[in-house]
């Protein structure tokens, strides 16, 4: 899933022209159509990356074998599909075999192939996404509201995938110079701001500072707190999960009777309180550091994994937590972990092994790369601190020459754990997923390593180690 960015566009003038830029820019019930302000060439219909497995996606296996050459990644690296392990075992060793291969196994891989041939031959484009990201700004538009309409205005709001369609406005308003086109537009997740403003033919752009005024403007309505961020969470009924994970799930509940409970000075989530108590719960944080990770070193043992700053424990936590993570995981409605509230007792036990792994794996990254630390996250713009789950919590940072650059280990490990949780269901599709899929059985290490690849400067060799 995508990050989407909230938009809010308002049109004004004469009735007449604001007629004009409706029949122009919107397709009924529809509403705002990118497609019709900046047509798509009809030759990248349908093209898309496909169907993905390990051997690759369809539209990649299907261009590399009409042209007999490696299709770019978006990374810029070449691999061809034939280093690839499924096709080395199945003994592909150049391209008249992986074409022979694809025929028989594949077709679909083909029928792609040439359709993205054929779309890049005409546009220079190999896929629709990379044409409309490239022409408008961003992919699609969804979530489309009109918020009012009346003879002389027009407001509207919509989200788009990752970033605004700049392009598109721009279009709008060359071609709309007699009416006033404004748009605010916020993508939280990277903390992207934009404003545009548009009369006359005259075009203003700006990335305003993420102030609460603005987010609200973006949003239409007063910056709200979301009430599972202040009531307590309450147990859901989990699905049946496969009979493989009974005993594990009974042998853990076992061994968590009696695990110390993490208690900081104030309850609650961190993003909602005030400096001093945020810096309260962080100094006790800090303060309980050795003796979380003594409490889950003896837990561990029980298990037969020696905690330690070791290879071999990397590899033995990876086999734990792709074991036992998913019995940790609680299902809530709203979210004891993140709150505290009610505390981390009886069938909440498991959340402390969370904290405490998620800590240990903190300290194992400084001790790797020395300019690492902890600190607690409050470089967050004021707009966002109120819908920010990590504002104020403890982090990882001191990434050489990005010093905004932080790593949230216990959002990620809670996360290994929901995606562990949801594939363990037996009738069930999971609602939470992870990638890529190798997390789900290295963990630990592949964490790690790309914390340590980061630490040291190496962002290239850090996407690869979760890639």
């Amino acid at each position: 899933m995508p990050n989407l960015c909230a938009n809010r566009m308002k049109v004004s003038g004469p009735a007449q022209f604001v007629d004009q830029f409706v029949v122009d820019c919107f397709s009924g019930a529809d509403g705002l159509d990118f497609d019709k302000i900046i047509p798509m060439p009809k030759v990248l219909d349908g093209t898309s990356t496909g169907m993905s497995d390990a051997m690759g996606s369809d539209a990649e296996i299907g261009i590399e074998v009409l042209t007999r050459k490696r299709l770019r990644s978006p990374l810029g690296r070449e691999e061809s599909i034939l280093d690839r392990e499924p096709a080395r075992k199945a003994g592909l060793t150049d391209h008249n075999d992986l074409e022979a291969w694809v025929r028989r196994e594949r077709p679909r891989a083909l029928e792609m192939g040439h359709k993205c041939l054929r779309a890049f031959q005409e546009t220079g484009y190999w896929f629709a996404g990379d044409w409309r990201v490239d022409k408008w700004g961003t992919n699609w538009i969804e979530q489309f509201e009109l918020a009012d309409r009346t003879e002389t205005t027009i407001d509207i709001s919509f989200a788009t995938p990752w970033s605004t369609a700049d392009k598109v406005y721009h279009e709008m308003a060359r071609r709309h110079p007699k009416v006033q086109i404004w748009v605010a537009a916020v993508e939280e997740g990277n903390e992207f701001s934009y404003l545009f403003a548009a009369s006359g033919g005259v075009v203003r752009e700006q990335h305003p500072d993420l102030t609460r005024a603005f987010t609200e403007e973006v949003r239409g309505a007063p910056l709200e707190v979301d009430d599972i961020y202040r009531r307590p969470a309450t147990l859901r009924r989990r699905p049946l999960t496969h009979f493989r994970h009974w005993r594990d799930e009974r042998r853990l509940q076992r061994l968590l009777v009696g695990y110390p409970v993490y208690e900081p000075p104030h309850e609650g989530i961190e993003m909602l309180m005030s400096e001093r108590q945020a810096r309260d719960n962080f100094e006790y944080f800090m303060s309980v550091r050795v003796t979380r990770v003594g409490y889950l070193r003896s837990f561990l043992a029980s298990f037969g994994v020696h905690l330690a700053f070791s290879e071999s424990t990397e590899t033995a936590l990876d086999m734990w937590i792709s074991r036992y993570g998913a019995s940790l995981y609680v299902a809530e409605s709203g979210s004891s972990f993140l709150t505290r509230n009610p505390a981390w007792r009886g069938p909440r036990a498991g959340l402390n092994v969370i904290f405490d792994l998620a800590l240990f794996l903190g300290e194992f990254a400084i001790r790797e790369s020395e300019n690492l630390r902890w600190e607690m996250h409050t470089d967050v713009p004021e707009g966002l601190r109120g819908t920010d789950e990590s504002y104020q919590k403890p982090c990882i940072s001191g990434i050489p020459g990005n010093p905004r650059y932080h790593f949230y280990l216990l959002e990620d490990v809670h996360r290994i754990c929901n995606a562990l949780q949801e594939a363990s269901y037996v009738w069930q599709e999971p609602r939470v997923q992870v990638v890529p899929k190798t997390l789900y059985v290295q963990f630990a290490s592949r964490t790690l390593r790309k914390i340590y690849l980061m630490a040291h400067g190496d962002v290239a060799g850090a996407n690869d180690a979760l890639g």
